[in-house]
């Protein structure tokens, strides 16, 4: 009983292990997470018995076939067990409507388990928690399917604690409301925004939101997944990662492009918009990279190259120009620093008129310029 923790269950009958008690003694380990694995081993001691009664233990195995097959369980592969959606929905509904029938078991199997107080709370907190980030998704992305958001933006929002917010979000996967795009970007489904108009949990209507103008630069969410591509190409070619992909430099650039999307004559969020990019390309793992380069001192697009000089792997030197001249942008554009002949320069290399009349424009034209030569650069690695 001692991984119950906060979740304390006794079971009352120890005549027969009911597919139901199964299903509760799983959740209570994992703490409902249907991402943890676990062993059909765990389950006698957690459950009353010893490994050494054979009949019950094969009585075991049988109720967790059963589970598996109403899709309450599912076999993971080398690692497990690991719960549902459906069985978390199962045990949840029912302990909090005890009275209601269960899709899965008669009603009469609630009178076998006595649950602990704290058992209710702690689903009464996830039941919250994944709404208010459900909600907190739908209402970021405006209602678009196609908008992404920050999911680790969202946790800091709701002040989710690391525990709570990893629950939410792979509850909230594996119930297909919301989707991974990339490893910092998450969208809102079609089943989430239908979950949210059964359950009435947006207090205005949610066409407001689909009716909202779409953010016209969202090119921060393709550069991560670019970088994403290059790290995994990186990573099978090389044996590393070369970008951090940190969470609050990409916050900071889709707060530079909110900006813009408000107002297209904001210079500032511009140059905002620039130095974030320049950042995180600049923000790779230097001291791995140095253990297989000769030039110790370069640093951030020099320090790539010389990584592909050293692994003897075949480029367009063309690319790596290109890719610093655009990295350069963050030094020539005022305000950052004085440089306006070189602006102009780099500023028609992507096809804008200097001074340009919507910085929105230019921003997004930048972005997506840096995001095509990264991606020829990583097309090397193949």
């Amino acid at each position: 009983m001692d991984n119950l923790d906060i979740l304390s269950v006794i079971l009352m009958s120890s005549d027969t292990i009911e597919p139901y008690k199964v299903l509760l003694a799983i959740y209570s380990i994992t703490k409902g997470l249907p991402i943890q694995p676990i062993i059909v081993e765990v389950l006698p001691e957690s459950l009353g018995f010893s490994m050494d009664d054979q009949d019950k233990y094969q009585q075991l195995i049988e109720h967790v076939n059963y589970l598996a097959n109403e899709f309450l369980l599912r076999y993971e592969r080398n690692t497990g067990l690991v719960i549902t959606k459906l069985g978390i929905d199962e045990i949840e509904n029912s302990l909090l409507e005890p009275h209601r029938p269960s899709n899965y078991f008669t009603d009469n199997i609630k009178r076998f388990v006595e649950v602990d107080e704290s058992l209710i709370e702690f689903i009464r907190k996830m039941r919250k928690a994944r709404k208010d980030y459900l909600v907190e998704v739908f209402q970021t992305a405006r209602g678009f399917e196609t908008a992404i958001v920050s999911p680790f933006e969202i946790k800091e929002k709701l002040k989710l604690d690391d525990d709570t917010f990893k629950r939410v979000y792979y509850y909230l996967i594996k119930a297909g409301f919301i989707k991974r795009i990339h490893s910092n970007g998450i969208s809102v489904t079609h089943m989430g925004k239908l979950e949210i108009e059964n359950t009435r949990v947006v207090s205005v209507p949610a066409a407001n939101f689909w009716q909202s103008k779409k953010p016209d630069v969202t090119y921060s969410d393709d550069l991560a997944i670019a970088l994403d591509k290059f790290n995994t190409l990186a990573k099978d070619k090389l044996g590393l990662e070369i970008f951090k992909n940190n969470a609050k430099l990409y916050s900071d650039l889709r707060r530079s492009i909110n900006y813009l999307n408000k107002d297209s004559r904001n210079k500032d969020a511009f140059v905002s918009c620039v130095l974030s990019t320049v950042l995180i390309l600049g923000d790779v793992y230097a001291s791995e990279i140095r253990k297989k380069i000769s030039n110790k001192e370069d640093k951030s697009i020099k320090l790539i190259q010389e990584l592909f000089n050293s692994e003897k792997i075949k480029y367009e030197e063309q690319d790596f120009n290109r890719l610093k001249k655009l990295v350069k942008l963050r030094s020539a554009t005022p305000p950052v620093h004085l440089g306006e002949v070189e602006s102009i320069e780099i500023f028609e290399s992507i096809g804008i008129k200097y001074p340009p009349t919507d910085w929105a424009e230019a921003a997004e034209k930048y972005l997506k310029s840096i995001i095509e030569v990264l991606n020829k650069i990583a097309d090397k690695l193949k």
